[in-house]
Order: structure tokens, then C-alpha cells, then sequence
């Protein structure tokens, strides 16, 4: 099903991650707002999407990236479990320095994206700042926004992100080592953390705190990238018959609570075979060079791209047609592409200074 996956294929897939998420976070604040199955399940939103999508044909693009393409987090994810499994699965870990690599390869393009954000936000745009932005300033540095109610998306959405994939770092070394231990140890975390999500998700959403804002939630992809990095092919004898049926289950997750909460793993399992079918097919293509050089950056575009979201989407809203929807779109996906550079150079520079080197 899944050979293996390169450093180049992983930067490939990262760059399709990256340009689904910020395609998504410009879209799905664009007027009308049809809403998305990404943390809960509303079965009104794929109602919205189909209603919309049957009334404005044209505008397809838009309610697809609001609605579908979120699933591109998945990506990062499953990319994360299975790049960490490649470079770590025949090491003995040692826990501390680990999470120490991990949190110097994140924390200054993090800080240096946070200072970016205050100034862009609070100074150039203007907006109040008070005491109640310094606490949020407070909540989501130390990545503990998450677990607060009503605070999860504060200052820019997508930094829920972040202390997600720290909350899997933690969890990484322990999963390593249980792999090692046992046999189908990380199998029995997978199917634990699915019955787990599936009987208690509904009772941390009644209190604003979604499963899918943490580790628990996006457990399953994780650990079903660590599986294909360290089982590789033995995963499956019959990868058609397996892609063909996650894309069912991903189909009936649309629209029935039950399967919703499988169609991140169903994502997984027949687009990252169909993508890397692609890439072969499209490896000497410009757009492919184009996707790897994007997934080189990706971590600073993400760094950046939910708060550049100002002016361009208040702009695209207050437009008297949609042909400038997709103007205001490329100003911002260009905008966020300079000032992912911008911010790449910086850390660079900090790095330097600090004497740190994220690589060691």
C-alpha cells in the first residue's frame, strides 16, 4: 500500500498539506460561511455544502476548501508519526533530549511568528489591546489554550496546532517504547484511542473541549504513521481493497456521526497511496518542484497564514463579485508565502545568536 515515503515524498506531501490549510483558512471565512466537520459533527454542515454547492456551481472551489480541505492537518500528522518512527525506530530514546530537539525546532519560529503576529494585529491593524490579550498571549505561548474553554483558537486559530503535536511529542518516546515491548502494542493504542474518542467525544465537546483540540483525538493518525514507518508493506495484502474502502467510510463520515469519527485515518489510508501515485507520475513537473520547495517552508507558512488572514478576507467579503474573492486569495497566499521567508531568515539569524542548532 505504502512501500515507503522519502524525504523528498514527505516534503511533497507536506506541501499539499500546507496549501490545503491555508486554502481552507481563507475560505471558510468567506461568505456564505457553510461550516465544517473538523473538531465536531454537525450533520447541517454537509447539508450547507451540498445545498451550496447545487445553487452556485461556480463557486465550488470555495465550498469544497471550506468544507473538505481541512483534512490536510491530517497530513502533517501522519507525516510527523511517520518521519519521527523512520529517524527513531531502531534508536534507544532518550526522552528529555528529544523533547528538547523537538521544542528548539519549534519555539523560535513559534515566538518569532507570536512577536509578528502582535505587531501585525496590534499595531499595524490597530486592534485593542488589553489585559484579556495578554492573558490569551499567555495561554497560547505556553500551549496550554487548548485546554481552557473558549480559548482554543484565541489570537490565531490554527495555533491550536501547536500544542497538539507537542502534547504527540510527549507522547512519541512512550510509544517507541512500547513498540518494543510488545508486539502489537502501538495496534492496541490505536484501537483504544478510537473506542475512547468514540464513547467520550460528545461529553468534551458539551464543555468546549473537543478531543480533536488535543493528542487524544488525533492519536489514530499519528500512530497509524508510526505503523507504515516501522511495518511498512506487511500493514496490508490487498491495498485497493483497502483504499476503496476507506474512501467509503470517509463518504459515509460526511453524514453519519458513527463513521465521522473514523474519516481521519479514512483520509489517510487512500489519499496518501493516491498521492504518492501522483507524485511518480509528476516528478520531473515544475508545480511537483514547486510543492517540495513549499514543503520545505510549510512550517513557517503555518506559522504565519492565521493571522495574514487580515485584511484579505474582510476585503474578499465586502467585494461585488466573487472574480475578486480569488484576487484577495492570491494576494494573501502570496503575502503569507513573503512573510514565510521573511520569518525563515529571522530564526535563522536568532538561531545563530542563540547558538542553537535545531538539527543536533
Amino acid at each position: 500500500m505504502i512501500k515507503s515515503i522519502s524525504k523528498q515524498d514527505t516534503l511533497f506531501l507536506k506541501g499539499i498539506s500546507i496549501f490545503c490549510v491555508i486554502t481552507h483558512n481563507f475560505f471558510h471565512w468567506i461568505n456564505p460561511m457553510i461550516g465544517e466537520n473538523e473538531f465536531n459533527f454537525k450533520a447541517e454542515y454537509f447539508t450547507n455544502f451540498i445545498t451550496n454547492m447545487s445553487l452556485d456551481p461556480s463557486s465550488s472551489f470555495q465550498f469544497i476548501s471550506s468544507y473538505l480541505v481541512h483534512y490536510g492537518v491530517q497530513l502533517f500528522i501522519f507525516c510527523s508519526g511517520y518521519g519521527l518512527s523512520v529517524a527513531y525506530g531502531r534508536q534507544n530514546i532518550d526522552y528529555w533530549k528529544f523533547i528538547k530537539k523537538r521544542l528548539i525546532k519549534l519555539y523560535p519560529v513559534f515566538t518569532i511568528a507570536l512577536c509578528a503576529l502582535i505587531i501585525y494585529k496590534y499595531v499595524i491593524f490597530k486592534t485593542e489591546f488589553t489585559t484579556e490579550t495578554v492573558k490569551d498571549i499567555v495561554l497560547r505561548y505556553t500551549l496550554i489554550a487548548n485546554f481552557v474553554p473558549g480559548k482554543v483558537f484565541v489570537l490565531s486559530g490554527p495555533y491550536w496546532f501547536y500544542s497538539m503535536i507537542v502534547q504527540l511529542y510527549l507522547c512519541f518516546p512512550l510509544l517507541m517504547w512500547l513498540h518494543k515491548k510488545r508486539k502489537y502494542g502501538l495496534w492496541v493504542v490505536l484501537v483504544a484511542s478510537c473506542i475512547f474518542i468514540l464513547l467520550t467525544n460528545d461529553y468534551f465537546s458539551s464543555m468546549k473541549l473537543s478531543l480533536y483540540y488535543g493528542f487524544v483525538g488525533n492519536l489514530p493518525v499519528f500512530v497509524i504513521g508510526m505503523l507504515f514507518a516501522l511495518k511498512g508493506q506487511a500493514l496490508t495484502n490487498k491495498p485497493k481493497l483497502v483504499v476503496i474502502l476507506s474512501f467509503i467510510v470517509f463518504g459515509l463520515g460526511q453524514f453519519t456521526p458513527f463513521f465521522w469519527h473514523f474519516t481521519q485515518l479514512a483520509f489517510i489510508l487512500f489519499s496518501v497511496p493516491l498521492l504518492m501515485k501522483l507524485y511518480k507520475y509528476l516528478s520531473s513537473q515544475g508545480m511537483t518542484r514547486f510543492l517540495i520547495f513549499t514543503g520545505g517552508i510549510s512550517m513557517y507558512i503555518f506559522a504565519v497564514n492565521g493571522f495574514m488572514r487580515t485584511p484579505w478576507v474582510y476585503w474578499a467579503n465586502a467585494a461585488p463579485s466573487k472574480a475578486y474573492v480569488y484576487i484577495y486569495a492570491l494576494a494573501y497566499f502570496v503575502s503569507v508565502f513573503v512573510a514565510a521567508l521573511v520569518i525563515k531568515k529571522i530564526e535563522k539569524h536568532v538561531l545563530k545568536i542563540l547558538k542553537l542548532d535545531s538539527n543536533k
